[in-house]
């Protein structure tokens, strides 16, 4: 047990924002599942019987597992705080996945992330609302109910927080990006766990009964599935991008949402998990992963060096 908290510990209090029981309970859950941390490895000589050995393997990406599956061969919200939430919970078409993304991205830029809890962090989350009617206004129309959506979505999932425990609010309402939200996004840059946990949620909520959980997937069809979805992104933020009008509203996308790409930030943990999984004797999936996200990110980089233009 020590090996796990002190392994995960950072991880396990921000997915619960520092609320003790709230984490000893989630590490409780997590722990129940043993499975994932077991490894079997056999080794025969001629003086042995039967020469397995279990070892204990601890990681981040298992531990996400562990807290994001739990008995269960699908993930999806359970709780009503659940450690993980999904932050591409998605609406009425691609885009919805995006924004929220944006979403926890705009907060992300403008607060410490070293210090959440500072009251410095708060930010007035009518200026992100205003950010996107002024720098998307043809996307803004159609989605700003969606927005408002995701907004409580998040607050009541202690995504974002408030002084207040109610989840009511206005465009007044200061709020900041919470540990939680601040942890789930950096595990997104890490390893693919999470966009392989929100995959399940997004088709089960479209009633895909024809896809296979990922769970149950090889593991080289997992990662194709998650440079599916930052193929989606990417696609996505390239048609954001292109709706941008001057150099003015330009550099106002530069200035709220910073100068990296989504699509680049996930690929980042595709390649990361690719790295760790991967049996390094089979260079040539490694080698196709790393060209078609190297693709993918250059030509959403590339219409991202013309909104600095």
């Amino acid at each position: 047990m020590p090996r796990v908290e002190n392994k995960t510990g950072d991880l396990l209090l921000s997915l619960d924002n520092y609320n003790i029981r709230r984490a000893l309970r989630t590490l409780e859950c997590c722990l129940s599942q043993g499975s994932w941390f077991q490894t079997t490895e056999i080794k025969r000589s001629s003086f042995e019987i039967d020469g397995r050995t279990i070892s204990v393997k601890i990681s981040r990406p298992i531990v996400l597992r562990a807290i994001g599956y739990g008995p269960r061969n699908i993930y999806y919200e359970t709780e009503n705080i659940p450690p993980i939430v999904n932050v591409m919970k998605n609406g009425y078409d691609p885009t919805t996945d995006l924004l929220g993304l944006l979403m926890v991205k705009w907060f992300y830029k403008h607060i410490d992330t070293q210090d959440a809890f500072k009251i410095s962090n708060q930010q007035r989350i009518g200026d992100f609302i205003n950010d996107v009617r002024t720098i998307f206004p043809l996307i803004f129309p159609e989605t700003k109910d969606f927005i408002a959506d995701v907004i409580s979505h998040f607050i009541a999932a202690r995504i974002l927080g408030k002084d207040t425990r109610d989840v009511s609010w206005d465009e007044e309402t200061m709020l900041t990006l919470m540990p939680k939200g601040i942890a789930l996004w950096e595990e997104l840059a890490d390893n693919s766990v999470l966009l392989e946990l929100f995959r399940d949620d997004i088709w089960l909520e479209k009633d895909r009964h024809d896809v296979s959980p990922t769970r149950a997937l090889p593991r080289e069809k997992r990662f194709m599935e998650c440079i599916g979805i930052c193929q989606s992104i990417a696609l996505m933020e390239q048609h954001f991008h292109r709706s941008l009008f001057n150099i003015s509203i330009k550099r106002r996308y530069i200035n709220s949402f910073g100068d990296n790409t989504i699509a680049y930030h996930l690929s980042r943990g595709i390649l990361g998990s690719i790295r760790r999984e991967i049996d390094p004797h089979r260079p040539a999936l490694i080698d196709n992963a790393y060209k078609t996200l190297s693709a993918l990110i250059s030509n959403t980089e590339e219409d991202l060096h013309r909104v600095h233009s």
